[in-house]
């Protein structure tokens, strides 16, 4: 019943689950041939990995993010945040909102097949060009931008900041706010290519201006001359960042019965100006909203529904 009414049907069980149940996109499209139907799965419903187990560090490792990520000199990492678990989730919801937008058009509904390790190799995707420019293998960088130089981040008195510095005009700026002008001539590091060259070098002299400034004395020469930069913040001064606050993005993290925490979390990203989004409350406890669906949504009485319960059906 709640598939003749419903619009999305999202699942990330192992292939061939929801067939072995009955409740294949098939099945539910002769239900309700608007139905959109989303798996979201480690290698997709296709393929030889098709039945492979997949978690976030698994992923990151066979869709290249782990290869390109981590010092040359050091082994593969996996990035901080769980990206091979968010990212699919992310591409899950631009697949859906579209399948939505098509069946308002066609009147029809969608199957989409989301594979996780397809979602992180997107992410890949200039690294793997490289192999076709004969760059080379995409190799680890740290934090260096394999492309620009000095891109990167850098010790301060007392913490670390991140600078970009990218065309021949920004260069020639940036010399000058750190008083060294004698580079601007210097064939070493005249143009891009040359200072990709002598990367090393070019970051051993930032280095050393910046480890004898405090993050703040730092940050106001470099921001004086409007050279890209920003302080690298802990999480807790992250919680803390007045851009966050000013848009409502650092929010105390409710608990499903209402109390308050006093745990700080993220709030929405996307603001709308016509449309306000936010979380509407904390995820439900087991079984909350389930009047609200069967008595509500699928019109059962209140009789019907306790006997559901009482054959432990809900």
């Amino acid at each position: 019943m709640l598939v003749a009414k419903g619009d999305v049907v999202l699942e990330n069980f192992a292939p061939g689950t929801m067939e072995g149940f009955g409740f294949d996109y098939p099945a539910l499209k002769a239900i309700n041939p608007r139905i959109i139907f989303c798996s979201i799965s480690g290698y997709g419903q296709s393929g030889p990995y098709r039945d492979r187990t997949a978690f976030d560090l698994t992923i990151q490792a066979t869709s290249g993010i782990m290869a390109v990520t981590g010092f040359p000199d050091g082994p593969p990492l996996r990035c901080g945040p769980w990206i091979g678990d968010l990212i699919p989730a992310l591409y899950g919801l631009s697949g859906i909102l579209s399948a939505l937008i098509s069946r308002e058009k066609t009147g029809q509904g969608e199957r989409i097949d989301i594979s996780m390790q397809d979602c992180g190799f997107s992410m890949i995707m200039d690294e793997a060009l490289d192999l076709l420019v004969s760059r080379g293998v995409p190799t680890r960088q740290g934090n260096r931008n394999p492309r620009a130089v000095p891109w990167s981040t850098f010790p301060t008195k007392d913490g670390n900041i991140a600078i970009c510095v990218y065309m021949n005009a920004n260069w020639k700026v940036f010399l000058e706010a750190i008083h060294r002008e004698d580079w601007i001539k210097d064939p070493r590091f005249k143009n891009l290519g040359d200072r990709l060259k002598n990367a090393a070098e070019v970051e051993a002299m930032v280095m050393e201006w910046s480890q004898n400034l405090s993050t703040e004395e730092a940050l106001r020469i470099l921001r004086e001359k409007k050279i890209p930069c920003d302080p690298v913040l802990e999480v807790k001064e992250v919680l803390e960042d007045p851009q966050l606050k000013s848009r409502g993005m650092i929010q105390e993290l409710m608990h499903p019965l209402g109390s308050r925490t006093g745990v700080k979390t993220a709030g929405f990203p996307i603001h709308f100006s016509e449309l306000p989004a936010d979380y509407p409350g904390p995820a439900p406890s087991l079984g909350q909203h389930n009047e609200e669906i069967y008595m509500g949504l699928l019109g059962f009485s209140k009789e019907k529904v306790e006997q559901l319960k009482r054959e432990g059906i809900v």
